[in-house]
Parts: structure tokens; sequence; C-alpha cells
């Protein structure tokens, strides 16, 4: 039944064409966000989790509460 609703629809072959070039947008634009941006920032946002107890000033260094 989907099958024959699918081949009923003109110019549907266009649809996985659509679906895998935005797929591939996404993930190289997101590659290229990640490869420029600063690492000093990086490291910063991956420690909050872990350092929980602590708060990170302008500058993003650690001071106690």
């Amino acid at each position: 039944m989907i099958e024959n609703s699918l081949q009923n629809i003109r110019g549907v072959e266009i649809f996985p064409v659509i679906a895998l070039i935005m797929f591939v947008a996404f993930f190289a634009a997101l590659a290229v966000w990640v490869s420029r941006t600063d690492k000093n920032h990086m490291f910063i946002m991956s420690s909050m989790p872990l350092d929980a107890d602590k708060e990170l000033n302008s500058n993003g260094e650690n001071y106690d509460k």
C-alpha cells in the first residue's frame, strides 16, 4: 500500500537526494565550525560539567564559590 502511494507521487525520487544533501551539508558545516572555534573555549566548555563546585570568571579561570 505504501509503495503504491509513493509511486503515484510525481517527482518523489528527488526527496532522498535532497535529504542526503541536507545531511552532508549539516555535518560539513558542523565540522567547519568545530575546526574554527577557539580551542581554549572548547576546553573550558568540556570541563564545565566536571567542575560543578567551581565557577568560571570572564577570563575562563576557576575560582571557588
